[in-house]
């Protein structure tokens, strides 16, 4: 048997998150980032296509560099996209080869142990990284923290891919790691027999939450959301909830959190903000880069989380809960999923039913009444975090993992 180094070198890569700053799965792989090199390793991570849209703000304007100790890399070079279908092409192609390149120079040092190949839904770019894998004598891991295909629309193709992914590549992985005990249950069918998952939920840094204490001058104070406004229907539901008790609570403002640079978002959002009536009480912070969203969070009162229901909410387990309990403030939150395994209501946060927009008014104006129980239960909540969200833990628990793989192989 092959005796393992203490710390591992650790290609994480995908084709759907920009780095460092974006969304969910931007935020779970700087959560990678973070913890994995604060056990030592060696952490390389790989966006294979540009992320950035032209014309609008930008969020990652490095095309390579450090963030926690790890490195980062647009492979195409470029982190921003053509507006024109064949130089995109040409710019995927171009952060494939780059990553092969990557790949054998990050290799030079001391060899790979695994690649992390975050989002599987592509068979094209499964084979192509399990071969990048294969050569540098790595395992295969793949990740997916929602359903297969779920954005994606219903046609021959989809089926087709759907199809190519179940029968053929997922059999490549030599191990998988899902969020919720829903995708488990999903990828096992998919998956080569005995192929070993790790279930790893939301992960959150609440060092850094301790750290930071935010002084605002404001004598507002803010129900905080914060998220992807293209999921529209969870701020319309903020909106919705906020507009039918704000006449109770002059001194509260609702504060949103997220990219409203893009008109055909931010118009429709004002829209509906003005025919609420709520123009008044509700702010956006627009683009909030990463290292700044924990004083922002901070600087809020009480946590919004309405989700619908439905496979999104049922499969994933969103990032921003783990950063939400992590300051330590009450947290208003549908229950759907696995969040019920985490949460007591009125225990560890204010768990609402989905779909049920008045439970949600009413439960926010019960936390709004009932300060000192709402910040016992914020405690609490961020007593769970600590338990089982924290992310140098679960990254302990991802080394031991892939370890765990590797052993394997070399007995086989």
């Amino acid at each position: 048997m092959i005796q393992e180094p203490p710390t591992l070198n650790i290609i994480i890569v995908g084709y759907v998150f920009g780095f460092p700053n974006g969304h969910g799965a931007s935020a779970r792989i700087s959560q990678y980032a973070r913890g994995l090199t604060a056990h030592g390793c060696r952490v390389k991570i790989i966006c294979l296509k540009p992320t950035e849209p032209p014309g609008a703000k930008v969020l990652n304007h490095e095309t390579k560099g450090e963030y926690h100790g790890a490195s980062f890399e647009y492979t195409s070079g470029t982190s921003t996209f053509s507006n024109i279908r064949i130089l995109r092409y040409l710019q995927n192609i171009k952060g494939i080869i780059g990553a092969f390149r990557s790949l054998h120079r990050f290799s030079k040092d001391s060899p790979i142990h695994a690649v992390l190949y975050y989002g599987t839904d592509s068979p094209f770019y499964t084979i192509v990284l399990w071969l990048m894998a294969k050569m540098n004598g790595a395992c295969f891991i793949g990740e997916n923290t929602e359903a297969p295909f779920v954005y994606s629309k219903i046609s021959l193709s989809t089926h087709f891919k759907k199809w190519l992914v179940s029968r053929f590549t997922h059999k490549l992985f030599d191990g998988f790691v899902v969020i919720s005990t829903f995708l488990e249950k999903t990828f096992r069918l998919s998956l080569k027999q005995n192929t070993p998952i790790l279930r790893l939920p939301v992960l959150v840094d609440t060092a850094v939450f301790a750290s930071r204490v935010h002084n605002s001058p404001s004598s507002s104070r803010y129900l905080i959301y914060c998220g992807n406004l293209r999921h529209g229907g969870e701020v319309g539901a903020v909106l919705n909830a906020w507009a039918k008790i704000k006449t109770e609570f002059s001194a509260w403002k609702v504060r949103i959190i997220g990219d409203n640079s893009s008109n055909a978002l931010s118009d429709p959002l004002m829209q509906r903000i003005m025919e609420l009536g709520v123009d008044k009480s509700v702010e956006f912070t627009g683009l909030v880069p990463r290292e700044c969203m924990p004083e922002m969070l901070l600087s809020g009162d009480v946590m919004l989380l309405p989700r619908a229901e439905g496979l999104f909410s049922q499969a994933g387990l969103p990032n921003k809960l783990g950063e939400y309990l992590a300051t330590g403030k009450p947290v208003v939150v549908t229950k759907n999923g696995d969040i019920g395994m985490y949460l007591r209501d009125r225990i560890h946060a204010f768990l609402v039913q989905p779909n049920d927009l008045q439970a949600f008014a009413d439960t926010l104006r019960y936390v709004l009444n009932n300060p000192d129980e709402a910040a016992e239960v914020g405690l609490n909540g961020q007593k769970v975090a600590k338990e089982f969200f924290e992310n140098e833990k679960n990254c302990r628990r991802l080394i031991d993992f892939v370890k765990e793989i590797r052993g394997h192989r070399s007995e086989a």
